[in-house]
Parts: C-alpha cells; sequence; structure tokens
C-alpha cells in the first residue's frame, strides 16, 4: 500500500489541523481568567472575556469543588480546572466579584469534549444542520482513506469492498454524533442504521467510480 507525497502531505496537514483544534479550549476556565473581569462589568463582558457562555465545557459533565451553595442568579463556566462563578449588583447586570474554584472533575465524556473542540460550539452540543453536515463528511473522508487499501487487502470486488467499508464508518459515524445528542437508545440505533446505510450507498458509488478506469480499459 503506498500513497503519493502529495497524499500524506494532505494528511499530515490535516491531522495535524485536527489537533491543534483538539488542544485548543474554546473557553478559558482558570484563575487568571477569573482575575481579569473586574467588577462593575457587564456580562457580555465577562463572557467576551472568557471566551463564551455560561455553561460547561471541556467535556466535563460533573465537578467536586469548593463552590458555596448558592441561591438565585449566578453565573458560572465549568471547565476541566474549575469554576468560575460570578455575583451580581443588586440589578443583576454587572459583576460584583468573579472567583475561581478549582475543581476535580468527576464524570468526563471525551466525545463532547472533541465535537465541542472540532466544531467550537459550547458543550459539544451540535445543530440538527451540523450532524446532517458532518455525517456525509465523515464517511467520504473514511471511505476515500481506507476504501482502496481495504479493497486491495481483501482482493475481492471493490465496490463491495467500499460498500462494506461505507456501512461500518455509516454506523460508527452515525452512533457517535447522535448518542450524545438524543435521549432515547431507540432514536439512536435509528439514527446508526439510517447513517449505516448511507453509507454503505456512499461506498458503491465511490467504489464504482474507482473502478471506471479499469472497466473502461477492458472495453
Amino acid at each position: 500500500m503506498q500513497y503519493s507525497l502529495r497524499t500524506l502531505l494532505v494528511l499530515v496537514t490535516g491531522i495535524a489541523i485536527v489537533l491543534a483544534m483538539l488542544n485548543a479550549p474554546l473557553a478559558r476556565i482558570d484563575a487568571e481568567t477569573a482575575a481579569l473581569i473586574r467588577p462593575g462589568m457587564t456580562i457580555q463582558e465577562a463572557t467576551a472575556i472568557i471566551g463564551g457562555p455560561e455553561g460547561k465545557y471541556d467535556g466535563v459533565q460533573g465537578m467536586y469543588t469548593d463552590q458555596p451553595a448558592t441561591k438565585g442568579y449566578y453565573p458560572e463556566w465549568m471547565g476541566a480546572k474549575g469554576v468560575i462563578m460570578l455575583s451580581l449588583n443588586a440589578q443583576e447586570d454587572r459583576v460584583a466579584i468573579s472567583e475561581f474554584y478549582p475543581g476535580r472533575d468527576v464524570t468526563h465524556s471525551w466525545l463532547e469534549l472533541a465535537v465541542e473542540r472540532l466544531t467550537r460550539q459550547q458543550g459539544g452540543n451540535l445543530s440538527a444542520r451540523w450532524r446532517l453536515v458532518a455525517c456525509p463528511i465523515l464517511l467520504l473522508l473514511g471511505l476515500w482513506i481506507v476504501g482502496r487499501p481495504i479493497a486491495r487487502w481483501v482482493r475481492g470486488d471493490t465496490r463491495v469492498a467500499h460498500a462494506i467499508v461505507g456501512l461500518i464508518i455509516g454506523a460508527v459515524a452515525g452512533m457517535l454524533l447522535s448518542w450524545s445528542v438524543v435521549s432515547f437508545t431507540l432514536e439512536v440505533a435509528l439514527c446508526t442504521l439510517v447513517a449505516a446505510g448511507i453509507g454503505a450507498i456512499m461506498g458503491l458509488f465511490i467504489g464504482y467510480i474507482r473502478t471506471l478506469p479499469s472497466l473502461r480499459r477492458g472495453a
């Protein structure tokens, strides 16, 4: 199995970009960032400093901290290092105190972390539009990179090999893209089956395109 220099360059560049995005937090939730938020700032200004709206980041679902129990509205941002919590003035429109509480996450989702970093959306919550865009892209990339080597390895029909690869990649992509955004296992199963079917069809199509040169030579 040999790849051209251009293909290797594209692969290395793509991997480097993905790794850089995975290593770049969407929000800066630490003591240094909390110190930059001054009394009198608006919530919008604090949000701009942190880098995203209040909520959970870095795939963290739950965390142990020394954060005191509170009543009322206290905007907070939870990340891998801890929690930034804002105390507001009486009108609840400006910051009174900005505090950071170090913590240890007890529940973590690596899938949501990856989706958040790659899509640059808070909490890894993909909209339906983004899921529809992401699934075909994953299928095409997987089929184009993995389909031909597997077809050569099995020494069988290129179209069938691509269809099998497409079915597997489609099932995995459908499960990953639906697992953390729907509530019922039935919906996850349906998304997986639909994506697997689409993957198989796309695999057959790509396999057919790749066999056209040999078919023409044979004719």
